[in-house]
């Protein structure tokens, strides 16, 4: 991105790491093969098979930590001219 950036002209001044649980639970249910448009039946109290509320609460606590540690595997990067 610093690079992509300096051909712009520009720097980054910040980047906000931003992973959701969701995106943590969508990998999980691509892993046990259930296609895109069924994850919503997995979020908790949506279906018999959802993931339990505490294994949401897992995805959501362990994005925070990501994106704490700026390993969160989305991110917004704020950019200014130079």
């Amino acid at each position: 991105m610093s690079l992509l950036a300096a051909g712009a002209g520009m720097e980054i001044s910040n980047i906000v790491y931003d992973s959701t649980g969701q995106q943590l639970s969508g990998s999980e249910l691509y892993l046990r093969g259930v296609p895109y448009v069924e994850h919503g039946k997995y979020r908790p109290g949506n279906s018999p098979n959802a993931f339990s509320q505490q294994e949401w609460d897992g995805f959501l606590k362990k994005a925070a930590e990501l994106n704490t540690k700026r390993e969160g595997d989305n991110a917004c990067f704020y950019l200014r001219l130079r």
